[in-house]
């Protein structure tokens, strides 16, 4: 049995969060929404196997996107990093 891909949306933004949502899981993968940078990080160290890309709002309250990209890239350094604002 085939396992969807994950793909983490780290968005404060609970309108933005959902239809983002709704496009990762009608292109076929699960989408895994954090609010915070930090639940991200955790989610990607633990799971970093299984995510397809990570999206990362641009202007996060808690957690500069610069220090964000960084830590992902530090958890893997191939897993690709998507940045709205």
């Amino acid at each position: 049995m085939n396992e969807r891909k994950d793909i983490i949306i780290i968005e404060d933004d609970s309108v933005v969060s959902d239809l983002v949502s709704d496009i990762v899981l009608s292109a076929g993968f699960k989408p895994v929404a954090f609010e915070s940078g930090h639940q991200g990080l955790v989610h990607l160290n633990e799971n970093k196997n299984r995510t397809a890309l990570v999206y990362i709002d641009f202007m996060l309250p808690n957690l500069d996107a610069h220090c964000l990209i960084s830590l992902a890239k530090a958890i893997d350094k191939n897993i690709p990093l998507l940045i709205c604002s």
